[in-house]
């Protein structure tokens, strides 16, 4: 399960900015998950909500935007929603494929509690 440390990495991250702010904790923490990463976000966010416990993230929501994966064709130069873990262009089959968006996974956002 590796939404169980992606949860605690994210716990490092805030509990280290935290710490460089001076701050007492942390009350919202954001991240963005691209769907090919194949993070599931229900079990992400029970995840956090029990590795939270005792922590400086205790009180601390987690919010989770999920970045749809996109994908771009050379051969017929078409956009298109990747909605299978087969990546191919769905106007010509090709597998000759960039990938556009999908792949994120980054902390955006932490609202500090001073």
């Amino acid at each position: 399960m590796h939404e169980w440390s992606l949860a605690l990495e994210i716990i490092k991250i805030t509990e280290k900015e935290i710490g460089a702010r001076k701050a007492k904790s942390a009350l919202e923490v954001e991240v963005t998950v691209g769907k090919l990463n194949n993070i599931v976000k229900e079990q992400l966010i029970d995840a956090f909500e029990v590795a939270k416990k005792e922590t400086l993230l205790s009180k601390s929501l987690l919010k989770i935007v999920e970045v749809e994966a996109r994908g771009y064709c050379k051969s017929c130069e078409k956009e298109f929603i990747i909605d299978n873990p087969f990546i191919f262009c769905p106007k010509c089959g090709s597998m000759d494929i960039n990938i556009l968006s999908g792949e994120e996974l980054s902390c955006n956002k932490i609202v500090l509690e001073f």
